[in-house]
């Protein structure tokens, strides 16, 4: 019987080892860098901290040279065209493909264009695939019955790419609220 008890305690020690290994290594992904540039565009623009983190980390993984086959570049993966298109909405200059890399700057206009997002749609689910899939196309799908019975919200999200985008967001940031009280 105490040999059982051994092989039991044993197992569970291992298990318990292993689980704390798991939940470090799963923490470790949420990664708090830029923080101040963070939580000033957060004010500034009236998006929640635990958003942009949430977004930065489904993302770019916190990659600021990061840029996709779509051209959208740096930490919050913003095209060019709709960096520039923020700017020009208070006849702010345009900026340069390497500017947008500058983390400060990145972050900001993508914290900006969430906050144009939430306003322009008023629905936070919306905004977070409009986020992803651009804004026209999720027009599209608001004005479309099969995807939308009021207008303003989606029963069903066409790309799947989106949907887990989506998913993935808001599990970022539940655990950015949650873990890090970013909110």
């Amino acid at each position: 019987m105490r040999k059982v008890s051994k092989i039991i305690l044993s197992i569970l020690g291992v298990f318990i080892v292993l689980l704390a290994y798991f939940c470090g290594v799963f923490f470790l992904s949420f990664k708090t860098k830029y923080k101040d540039i963070v939580f000033a565009s957060a004010n500034q623009f009236d998006v929640l901290p635990s958003l942009i983190f949430a977004v930065l980390k489904a993302e770019s993984k916190f990659n600021q040279n990061a840029k996709s086959r779509a051209n959208a570049i740096g930490l919050m993966q913003i095209k060019l065209s709709t960096a520039n298109y923020m700017l020009s909405i208070e006849n702010q200059d345009e900026i340069t493909e390497t500017e947008l890399f500058d983390p400060k700057t990145n972050i900001n206009l993508g914290a900006k264009y969430l906050s144009y997002l939430i306003n322009k749609f008023e629905d936070f689910e919306v905004s977070i695939c409009a986020y992803n899939a651009g804004e026209t196309v999720v027009g599209e799908w608001l004005k479309n019955s099969e995807y939308s019975k009021d207008g303003k919200t989606l029963n069903q999200i066409p790309y799947k790419e989106t949907r887990e985008y989506l998913q993935k967001v808001l599990f970022n940031q539940k655990v950015y609220k949650n873990f890090f009280k970013f909110d």
